[in-house]
């Protein structure tokens, strides 16, 4: 799959599907386009659907910053919406992902359709602050290995911590490929994180779904973003945690299908 110049940095994307509209999956912090498999099976019958590596992640490339803040990320997007001559876009986006969703939903509300945001958060707070120091004091500490298990329960429910034992190991050798230069520089453009004011100025229609045991970006999350986003539903996954889309792909997907296709939500 291709890389497209943007100016300042090569950026990679995948686009699936032969749908007349278009959804636009944005990734987690540590994650990269290959986490989506099951969303393509379900999405791609139906739409359109962009995968892309944000500036930071997978096989894009990364720029030597310090910080990569969260409106020029959005507006990378805008970019390669431009250059792929997609005019409007659908958003499915997961944590880090949702973040970036918000503000491209404020930075440009003519290229957004409806918005489905998963597992995020509507400000950094003194938890998120927190966990932000000892993610980085572990990779400091122990690298890769250290950071991985440190966020390990934080990323995922019981369940899926249950079910999944037998991959564990796969998921921490992928991780080792994680480039963390990038990923702290991501992190870093989180810690100013603060759109709780300017929710409200949100006009996409939005729909919320956060895992039951996301200890991440926990319930109360969602409920400053759902107060917050003008008309917005919340979609609590049970036993899930942060991951809710890779824990529960089904769930979630039907979800956000209906939502996006603008039938009744399953119940």
């Amino acid at each position: 799959m291709p890389h497209i110049d943007l100016g300042d940095i090569k950026y990679y994307y995948e686009l699936h599907g032969e749908g007349g509209e278009t959804i636009t999956v944005l990734n987690g912090l540590t994650m990269s386009t290959v986490a989506w498999a099951a969303q393509l099976r379900d999405f791609a019958p139906h739409f359109r659907v962009l995968l892309l590596d944000m500036r930071g992640q997978g096989q894009t490339e990364r720029t030597d910053e310090e910080c990569y803040p969260l409106p020029r990320q959005a507006d990378d997007l805008a970019r390669l919406l431009d250059k792929l001559g997609i005019a409007k876009t659908h958003l499915f986006a997961l944590s880090y992902g949702g973040i970036v969703a918000q503000y491209f939903a404020l930075q440009h509300p003519g290229r957004l359709g409806k918005m489905v945001l998963c597992d995020t958060l509507a400000w950094s707070d003194e938890v998120n602050r927190a966990l932000h120091e000892g993610i980085v004091m572990a990779w400091e500490a122990g690298g890769t290995k250290l950071r991985f298990r440190v966020m390990l329960p934080i990323t995922f429910g019981a369940n899926f911590l249950r079910l999944a034992a037998p991959v564990i190991p796969a998921l921490e050798q992928m991780a080792e490929t994680l480039p963390w230069p990038g990923t702290r520089a991501m992190m870093v453009g989180v810690l100013d994180h603060d759109l709780r004011e300017r929710l409200k100025d949100i006009r996409a229609e939005t729909l919320l779904i956060f895992g039951e045991e996301d200890r991440f970006t926990p319930l109360y999350q969602a409920r400053l973003l759902q107060a917050g986003i003008p008309g917005a539903m919340l979609r609590v996954i049970p036993g899930a945690g942060h991951a809710a889309p890779l824990e529960n792909p089904p769930a979630v997907d039907a979800l956000a299908l209906a939502f996006f296709r603008g039938e009744p939500l399953p119940v």
